[in-house]
């Protein structure tokens, strides 16, 4: 246990440079108010209000139980925290979070059981705003990596009675997996377009 935790925290400062990377687009997510949205970031774990703990800051699976190997097999969990399962939403008046599995442009989800903690969440939601809704370019999304660098799940920002309400209320009807609306595609199946000011677009694909 203890030699597996110490690799994560070695890997997670070198995912947190090269993976959280972001994307606006107010023609997909809509225009949220900057607001509202600090309201809704109140209700996570991580609210600056609520303080820091180790609970907080601890590692912990993230699991979307459907898309697991076989569906809904038991996930086994190495770590000491307890197991969160995804999806999760954050909302306040005109401003929505969701927390979701990242897929490949052909569906495939690229992990069903990502690792990360809530701190680190909470962190990117915060860039996300930042970057998007303080710039007034509308919500948008981000990508959270695995302590390993890999991709594991994306966050989006968006505005009730967005565009992407349609996706993702496909996805919860159907359990199809969301391929992030508004990012290009690529052919090799690796995360593209990385730039340090996170306006270029990323890619999965197989």
């Amino acid at each position: 246990m203890k030699s597996r935790t110490s690799l994560i925290l070695a890997l997670f400062g070198f995912a947190q440079v090269v993976f959280s990377q972001w994307k606006c687009d107010y023609h997909i997510y809509g225009r949220p108010q900057l607001d509202d949205c600090a309201g809704a970031l109140l209700s996570m774990p991580d609210a600056p209000s609520k303080g820091r703990t180790t609970k907080l800051t601890a590692f912990r699976k993230f699991v979307e139980p459907q898309y697991l190997v076989p569906p809904f097999s038991q996930c086994r969990n190495e770590l000491e925290a307890p197991m969160e399962q995804l999806p999760k939403f954050w909302r306040y008046k005109s401003c929505r979070f969701v927390l979701t599995s990242i897929a490949t442009i052909s569906g495939r989800v690229v992990n069903p059981e990502p690792v990360s903690t809530w701190s680190f969440i909470e962190h990117n939601a915060q860039k996300l705003s930042t970057n998007c809704l303080a710039r007034k370019l509308g919500g948008g999304v981000i990508f959270i990596a695995e302590p390993s660098g890999d991709g594991a799940m994306a966050l989006y920002l968006y505005a009730v009675g967005a565009p992407f309400e349609v996706v993702l209320n496909n996805y919860m009807i159907t359990s199809r997996p969301i391929y992030p609306p508004g990012v290009a595609s690529t052919s090799n199946g690796t995360l593209t377009g990385l730039t340090t000011n996170g306006t270029l677009e990323l890619a999965w694909a197989l």
